[in-house]
């Protein structure tokens, strides 16, 4: 996404080999990301930092990725729409659920062009408006 304005982006997923390689990816690409590995962390991220768009793989140990994004849209009710759910689960009722959110869906193993692609959709429904303040909608 190079040319676009920095992005502050919250990567949650429990697999530290996927998180930190597509962390790097993204900052490389000019994004602040952070990162966490379960949601205790990504909740405690959501409660201190405003974030522009959370990345979150669905099937954690911890907690399902739809439920920690309805804690995530209670803490920042903006990223209601600023969410991209990532899974390799490809099940019909995975599926439903993520649907049911209205949020894009990328399935593992994706491309870093997939992604780009939904970060691009994602600022262009949002009109490019990344500076709301934690807790704005």
């Amino acid at each position: 996404m190079t040319g676009d304005a920095m992005l502050t982006l919250l990567l949650v997923d429990d697999e530290p080999s996927i998180a930190n390689g597509l962390g790097k990816l993204l900052a490389r690409r000019g994004h602040s990301v952070a990162i966490a590995l379960n949601s205790m962390s990504a909740t405690e991220i959501l409660t201190t930092r405003r974030i522009d768009i959370l990345l979150i793989d669905y099937r954690m140990p911890d907690l399902r990725g739809d439920i920690l994004y309805a804690k995530a849209v209670a803490l920042q009710p903006h990223l209601q729409t600023r969410t991209i759910f990532l899974t390799g689960d490809p099940s019909d009722d995975v599926q439903q659920v993520i649907s049911e959110t209205g949020c894009p869906l990328l399935m593992k193993p994706f491309d870093i062009a997939e992604l780009e692609a939904a970060l691009r959709r994602l600022v262009g429904a949002i009109g490019g408006d990344t500076n709301q303040s934690v807790g704005a909608a």
